[in-house]
């Protein structure tokens, strides 16, 4: 195509979404450089909404007079082809997209530099309170740059209306690293953090809302 040729065949396709990519760009350059092709797509923009809208016999009234037997047949297929037309284009777009978030999915799984998995340390939770005797339960850290996480895994704990998971640091610093509330069995599994590096890390205690302690553990050295 030259930048003598008009588009304007090819402008009704190019609003309703059925060019190829080349056919989209080869219209979009021309009609850049083409006022007479641009002011008939900014014409025909508002087509795709008004054929949505359309009913054989809106349409039928500003048509040249045709046979009454081909009128809304005609009517009905442009209609519907346009209907086809942005489904199809709907679908390919979706597909697409699909294919490109795959694509960068698949990229960072081979380039990215992970992080390695933090080193685990489990440690046994001993019961305090005498109601959480039946208690049986570990604590896992995992040290990270900014601090520590700190998973939870526990069976038989006492009916409390609320347990709170405390890390405490060597200094006595305090942080609450988690909250939950009770389940049938008394068991749970909960992951917390806290800001307090494990290898400063004292114990590891969890209480119940009023402060009573249940169970502790003593963190080894990592």
């Amino acid at each position: 195509m030259t930048s003598e040729e008009h588009v304007r065949e090819e402008l009704g396709a190019y609003v309703l979404g059925a060019l190829e990519p080349g056919e989209r760009r080869a219209v979009e350059a021309h009609v850049t450089i083409c006022p007479p092709c641009r002011d008939e797509l900014a014409r025909l923009s508002g087509m795709p909404a008004l054929l949505d809208r359309l009913t054989p016999e809106e349409a039928m009234a500003d048509l040249t007079p045709v046979p009454a037997v081909l009128a809304p047949r005609v009517v009905l297929g442009v209609a519907g082809e346009a209907r086809r037309l942005r489904r199809e284009v709907r679908a390919w777009r979706a597909v697409a997209a699909a294919g490109v978030a795959a694509s960068f999915i698949l990229a960072l799984l081979w380039w990215a530099p992970w992080q390695p998995p933090p080193d685990r340390l489990v440690t046994i939770l001993h019961p305090v309170a005498v109601d959480a005797a039946a208690a049986d339960g570990t604590v896992a850290t995992y040290a990270w740059e900014w601090g520590t996480t700190v998973e939870v895994r526990v069976e038989g704990l006492p009916r409390r209306a609320r347990y709170v998971m405390w890390a405490i640091g060597e200094d006595g610093e305090r942080h609450e690293a988690g909250t939950w509330g009770p389940t049938p069995d008394g068991g749970v599994y909960v992951r917390g953090a806290s800001a307090i590096q494990r290898d400063r890390l004292s114990s590891i205690e969890v209480r119940d809302l009023g402060g009573e302690l249940l169970l502790g553990a003593q963190m080894s050295p990592p």
